[in-house]
């Protein structure tokens, strides 16, 4: 592989994620130019249907219309291309639902005991998923955590996918979602003995991220201690009435350019993260990569957490332990314990700032795995690209085609017409 010479598309735009896709491009492998690009999104129905997100769909496959030897595409398998890869933060979203997880009728359906017609359903769709995978112009899947690669081990285990599986696993790999790190004079100038201490929440979605809890913690603690508390997020309106005077001990960002977000983390000390959930959370590792400490939340909906931090990384708050009606006070009390003890804090920043320099999520451990992924693309093409009619799933008159520009309105009016805030959101099962 000659990487001064490779172009790489990369899309579709609209399922690019601003941390991750943006350190790509920020910061490409020595040699790699990506071209970003919007698609043609085809989702075969069980009959003939409008909306990917009001009805459940038996896969997504996406063309693109500019021609390179390599495409990078985020979750879909492509189709009309000899030699792709696709990353994806979920299993679950990417190969059971996708974006009907919108329909709060199939979440509820989800959440409780499948019957038998949503089994056969979703067993269709990964189905043609797995089948798109294993095609031999896909070089690649690639998991942002080890947690979500062994959990889409489980999935394939329980719908009794083992040829299609086997194959699916053994193009998986994991590949952190690095970011450049801060350089060591910005991280030695921010820990200096009398540097008052900042604290940052940045979190865009209000519910999921926890944000009622964030203002009120971080107004409280802003108050009795020598700290600047920032906060960097989505308050609706509602909630702006009734917490303004919560929000006179802060700074308040409502939405601000990542660069910016970044520039403020390298000048921070402490990522406050109260939220719910996450994939891996690139807000962390963009924490650690500016050397901050970290309070955070683990068990249900961060069972992946330690990954990320080990256990000396970050002071958790762990819900499999603390009861929901004690949850806030240990969120305040774990962060008073950090900027009270602020040797405590600079050793878990350091640790967290190694990690992102030469650990497990360095650039060069990125660069590694997209290099060997890429080269095998370049080195042994597939003779034929993917075609939705060897998908097993497939009525030629239920397949509806849109652009990205019509996905993102798709999206956007249906989320209006049932008044949904939240950009993603948890769907829960009991299986």
């Amino acid at each position: 592989m000659q990487p001064s010479t490779v172009s790489v598309v990369l899309g579709p735009s609209p399922d690019l994620h601003p941390g991750v896709h943006d350190s790509l491009l920020s910061n490409p492998p020595h040699g790699i130019t990506y071209k970003i690009s919007d698609a043609d999104h085809s989702f075969p129905f069980l009959t003939p249907c409008v909306s990917p997100h009001e009805n459940f769909h038996l896969g997504e496959f996406v063309r693109f219309p500019i021609r390179a030897r390599i495409v990078h595409s985020s979750r879909w398998p492509v189709l009309h291309s000899t030699g792709w890869v696709a990353d994806t933060d979920d299993f679950g979203y990417q190969m059971l639902c996708g974006r009907h997880a919108l329909n709060p009728n199939f979440r509820h359906a989800f959440s409780a005991d499948w019957t038998p017609t949503l089994f056969r359903s979703i067993k269709a769709r990964t189905e043609n998923m797995l089948t798109a995978f294993a095609h031999p112009s896909c070089k690649g899947i690639l998991f942002r955590s080890d947690y979500a690669l062994r959990e889409a081990e489980e999935w394939i285990k329980r719908l009794e996918f083992d040829l299609l599986g086997s194959s699916f696993m053994a193009k998986s790999h994991v590949l952190y979602p690095a970011q450049k790190p801060c350089g060591p004079d910005i991280v030695s100038h921010k820990w200096r003995q009398d540097s008052p201490l900042r604290v940052v929440f940045c979190g865009h979605d209000y519910e999921t991220k926890n944000g009622a809890m964030a203002l009120r913690i971080l107004s409280k603690v802003a108050q009795d201690l020598r700290v600047t508390c920032i906060y960097v997020g989505h308050i609706p309106r509602a909630e702006k009435g009734r917490c303004s005077d919560l929000l006179k001990n802060l700074e308040v960002f409502e939405s601000i350019p990542r660069p910016t977000i970044l520039k403020m983390f390298s000048e921070a000390h402490v990522l406050f993260h109260p939220s719910k959930f996450e994939g891996l959370g690139t807000v962390l590792l963009e924490a650690a990569a500016a050397a901050m400490a970290v309070v955070v939340g683990r068990g249900r909906g961060m069972s992946h957490i330690n990954e990320v931090f080990g256990d000396d990384g970050a002071l958790y708050v762990d819900r499999d332990f603390v009861e929901p009606e004690d949850e806030e006070r240990a969120f305040e009390h774990g962060l008073r314990f950090v900027l009270d003890n602020r040797s405590v804090a600079r050793e878990m920043a350091t640790r967290n700032y190694h990690t992102a320099v030469s650990g497990r999520y360095s650039l060069d451990r990125r660069d590694k795995v997209l290099n060997n992924v890429y080269g095998e693309i370049l080195d042994a093409p597939a003779s034929r690209p993917l075609e939705l009619v060897e998908l097993p799933h497939t009525i030629p008159h239920a397949i509806k085609s849109l652009t990205s520009a019509q996905v993102r309105e798709d999206e956007k009016v249906y989320k209006a017409r049932l008044g949904l805030k939240q950009d993603r959101l948890l769907i829960e099962t009991n299986r």
